[in-house]
């Protein structure tokens, strides 16, 4: 049936106010449209899924993923930002996980995942809170503390690759990267993986159940974490990511690895530290995950969380670096590839029980591995041209008043909005790892400036 429409002296006539009246109550519908949809930042939404869906299923201990936006708004209107106000934000930190988990957290538990919060808050921790002694800790509770979303594409796969390491890549940078994960992946990745470490009963105990951390403890942790990790993915519908996810580890493990074997000193007396690239060689377990997931035999989509976790299990024992092969890599990391092949040869014709596989395994390493690093890496790629855009101002003479206000979803707005321009502008690179730092200290600032203004 056609639309039939009114003569033009028929149609009804709206004064100059009712048109003002009408407009301002459009663009009302319209703000309010908008803060509905940003009620919540990414971030925040994605913690809360993440939190409904798969931590709040497991009956072991609490988990509890931490909003990093939700509790620094909350540092924020308060102003307790700061080393001097390290016992105030303890206070919030144990109100937080009590309404969140259910858990009564010490003074000196709450200081202790204050840090994560504050001066590390730009990384992704596990953190298992615990009583008892080292050697059988019990768990009271888990915490998650995921990467902020303070980044883009580029930026993330420098926090994963340690592609700024000052020393570790020489002239490599992001621009020779040939094949690369997407900002989802990364992003949806790492809070799985971090979640990996909360959900493992095996690995993450034993690896935490040492007075000095032992760094072929944390490599079977950080495997059943990376694997669940995948699966998880896997889970969500998110396919096809475990190559991509083998090349990066593969990268760090060979660049920042040499690094950290080269120099243990900047572990600060922490023994595990120069063994750091071989801890992180993942790629075994994540390409055994892959064979799994192609092979259709498990639909990881239909299995349960306990279920996933005995999967996890399994491909770990089966396929994470034996310690011999561990110490292997090792010994060429630090010594080279002539002194530690050389060595082992000569105790696999000793001792050929012993060794004659450890040997296998750190040619196939040595080989598989540049291989990688040879489909990953374009050393001729010229480099990218600055972007010409520019980033917005964060400096809004409102925002003091929604903090003092308490206008949390206001402020939350307008944090999305600049991410959201991170994400997307092609600006230099010195004005994206500039504007990183900002939105990293965004509500530290915007408390400190408030403050002052008042």
């Amino acid at each position: 049936m056609p639309l039939s429409v009114a003569p033009i002296s028929q149609q009804p006539q709206f004064s100059f106010w009712e048109i003002r009246i009408f407009r301002t109550i459009f663009s009302i519908a319209i703000l309010l449209s908008t803060l509905s949809l940003f009620a919540k930042t990414e971030f925040s939404q994605t913690v809360e899924y993440v939190q409904k869906r798969y931590a709040n299923q497991f009956t072991d201990y609490p988990i509890l993923i931490f909003d990093k936006d939700e509790i620094h708004f909350r540092f924020a209107a308060a102003n307790l930002f700061g080393d001097k106000n390290e016992a105030k934000r303890v206070e919030i930190i144990k109100s937080y996980v009590l309404d969140e988990s259910g858990v009564v957290l010490t003074d000196s538990d709450a200081a202790s995942l204050d840090i994560y919060l504050t001066k590390l808050k730009e990384g992704a921790f596990a953190v298992p809170v615990t009583r008892g002694s080292f050697r059988a800790p019990e768990y009271q509770m888990c915490a998650v503390f995921p990467a902020l979303y303070n980044s883009n594409q580029r930026l993330e796969a420098e926090r994963i690759t340690g592609l700024t390491i000052p020393g570790a890549y020489q002239d490599i940078d992001f621009n020779h990267l040939k094949r690369g994960m997407t900002l989802k992946e990364m992003r949806l990745f790492s809070i799985y993986h971090e979640l990996g470490h909360c959900l493992d009963r095996k690995y993450m105990p034993a690896a935490s159940s040492e007075y000095e951390l032992d760094a072929y403890s944390i490599h079977l942790s950080e495997s059943f974490a990376e694997v669940m990790g995948l699966l998880l993915l896997e889970r969500e519908g998110i396919t096809n990511t475990a190559a991509k996810r083998a090349l990066y580890r593969n990268l760090y493990s060979r660049k920042v690895g040499k690094w950290m074997a080269d120099n243990p000193q900047y572990g600060v007396g922490n023994q595990a530290f120069q063994y750091g690239g071989i801890t992180y060689y993942l790629v075994p377990v994540l390409k055994a995950a892959q064979k799994i997931i192609e092979s259709g035999e498990v639909d990881f989509t239909s299995l349960s969380l306990e279920q996933i976790n005995t999967e996890t299990v399994k491909v770990v024992e089966a396929h994470a670096l034996k310690s011999r092969s561990f110490a292997a890599i090792f010994q060429f990391m630090n010594r080279g590839e002539t002194e530690a092949r050389a060595k082992y040869h000569r105790w696999a014709e000793e001792m050929p029980d012993l060794f004659t596989e450890t040997l296998g395994e750190l040619i196939s390493y040595i080989n598989t591995s540049t291989a990688m690093l040879d489909e990953l890496l374009d050393l001729n790629v010229q480099p990218e041209k600055d972007g010409t855009d520019e980033l917005s101002s964060l400096d809004n003479p409102t925002l003091c008043d929604d903090l003092k206000e308490g206008r949390q979803s206001l402020l939350e707005t307008f944090l999305q909005s600049a991410r959201n321009e991170l994400e997307q502008s092609r600006v230099s690179i010195e004005m994206q790892r500039e504007r990183q730092i900002r939105l990293n200290d965004f509500f530290n600032n915007l408390s400190s400036s408030c403050a002052v203004k008042s």
